[in-house]
């Protein structure tokens, strides 16, 4: 736990190989914070549904700011198509979806300061402009919850592409990424990690496929706030019917 404020938008949570032993992490590792112990206790519900056949997913894979790898989008359309040959029913938009675009620049308004504190030289915003963003992010995570009374989990990818050469040049406004064959902007893919972060969501994250190359990519699968279960849940459940990790070649 840090001395100070707690962090914002930190996003903490265990690794693991099976779903089961995410939760087994879970049940180690959640709970109150240090000094609310004496008046608060953490019982987290249920995952929603023990069957595939009962979840209701939204699958999302088109961002106005962010393109996907086409193999990428490719997983996640087999296994959309996969979960739907379980009974499970998938939709491929909603009107309920908060505004991607929204969601981007309250996260990356409300990243870049906490980002830059104790940089020398760091541009800053004002006090009032902090507490507008965090208007926001009140007023986007009502529309999350409004969501997630229609759909049960939120299917969506982690990254924009595979594994990519890492790039240390310090000015990440230098950097970029190919997607598609297309240079794209580096920060784009945080169009993505914002999605969940934001809107402090629990996101779990299963393996999916590989490229042609032989890149390991996965999807993760968002869920209504405190119901962490629901997401593992639904990640053990897509482990079972179409497999989990797999060891690489060689390990």
């Amino acid at each position: 736990m840090p001395e100070g404020a707690p962090l914002v938008l930190a996003v903490v949570g265990p690794l693991a190989r099976t779903a089961a032993d995410l939760g087994l992490a879970l049940d180690v590792v959640a709970g109150p914070d240090v000094g609310e112990a004496t008046g608060y206790r953490l019982a987290l519900p249920p995952a929603r549904h023990a069957r595939l056949a009962d979840y209701r997913v939204l699958l999302l894979t088109d961002h106005p700011l962010s393109p996907l790898d086409d193999e990428i989008r490719a997983g996640l359309d087999d296994l959309a198509n996969g979960l739907e040959a379980q009974g499970a029913k998938v939709a491929r938009a909603s009107d309920l979806m908060p505004d991607l675009q929204e969601i981007q620049a309250a996260y990356i308004g409300i990243l870049m300061p906490a980002m830059s504190r104790n940089q020398p030289g760091a541009q800053t915003i004002s006090a009032h402009e902090w507490m507008a963003l965090l208007d926001t992010q009140a007023r986007i995570r009502r529309q999350w919850a409004a969501l997630f009374e229609a759909f049960d989990v939120v299917l969506a990818p982690v990254h924009c592409t595979p594994a990519f050469p890492h790039d240390d040049e310090p000015d990440m406004g230098k950097r970029t990424l190919t997607i598609n064959g297309q240079v794209t902007p580096y920060m784009a893919a945080a169009a993505w990690a914002g999605l969940a972060t934001l809107g402090n969501l629990p996101s779990t994250v299963i393996p999916v496929g590989q490229t042609r190359r032989g890149l390991p990519f996965g999807a993760q699968v968002i869920g209504p706030y405190l119901e962490d279960r629901t997401t593992i849940g639904f990640a053990g459940l897509v482990e079972r019917e179409f497999g989990g990790f797999r060891r690489p070649p060689g390990y």
